[in-house]
């Protein structure tokens, strides 16, 4: 679904990316792992068009990302949901979600067909359906964080990037979180990139990672293969 090929980034001469090259399938997540510094964050903003690339390629189902307008991403079905989730906290958790919810689709009778996708998001994030009138400012982390996810569904990505969603988190939504990101791409056929630092949480519901540090690709192999390596864990992620 997404091919990157030899990306470099640099920030005022520093080399965020170097050289980095990466594939993401069809129905699966794919872990990007690493210290603070490393260039996670910074691989996601270049793929949603939120920074420009100074060597390299990026494509989507085939067709390249470069130059593209970030809204123009948006609608070619990827979405991204950034550090700290990104809500207008100003709405309430409806709002939020009607603000990306796209026309209802429309039956042969004319009325609107299945559920509509703050339905699903309703029924994946219980905590939210409680709180579904509140504004998002009156929510804990862990709910902003499930509402930042839910405005990415709503907006019917096929691609979801993830960026570090189980920051400051209690473990309970870490759980919560991660069991639905797994379930999202079994039950809806979507791929996620995900950025983290809590590598066995990611490792544990990924099908493949790649372990990046300094902006560069130190390892990338089957999650599982890679939650095994000890010396990668000691080495980069200090476990």
């Amino acid at each position: 679904m997404l091919e990157v090929e030899d990306l470099r980034v640099t920030y005022g001469g520093v080399t965020a990316l170097d050289g980095i090259k990466l594939s993401v399938p069809d129905k699966g997540i794919t872990a990007v792992l690493g210290p603070n510094g490393a260039g996670k964050s910074t691989l996601l903003k270049t793929i949603a068009g939120l920074v420009k690339p100074d060597a390299g390629r990026i494509s989507f189902r085939g067709a390249s990302l470069l130059g593209v307008a970030p809204e123009a991403i948006v609608r070619r079905g990827i979405s991204m949901v950034p550090e700290g989730g990104g809500v207008i906290r100003e709405l309430t958790v409806d709002e939020n979600l009607r603000v990306v919810q796209p026309k209802k689709r429309q039956g042969p009778d004319g009325k609107s067909a299945g559920k509509s996708g703050i339905d699903e998001v309703m029924e994946l994030f219980p905590p939210l359906a409680a709180r579904r009138h509140n504004a998002a400012h009156s929510l804990s982390g862990g709910e902003r964080q499930m509402l930042a996810v839910g405005r990415a569904l709503v907006s019917r990505a096929d691609l979801l990037l993830l960026d570090e969603p189980s920051l400051g988190l209690a473990p309970k939504f870490v759980t919560l979180i991660m069991q639905t990101v797994r379930k999202l791409c079994v039950e809806r056929n979507i791929s996620v990139l995900l950025v983290e630092q809590n590598a066995r949480s990611a490792l544990s519901i990924a099908d493949q990672a790649m372990l990046l540090s300094a902006g560069r690709t130190i390892a990338a192999r089957a999650a599982g293969d890679l939650a095994k390596n000890e010396e990668l864990w000691h080495a980069y992620l200090g476990y």
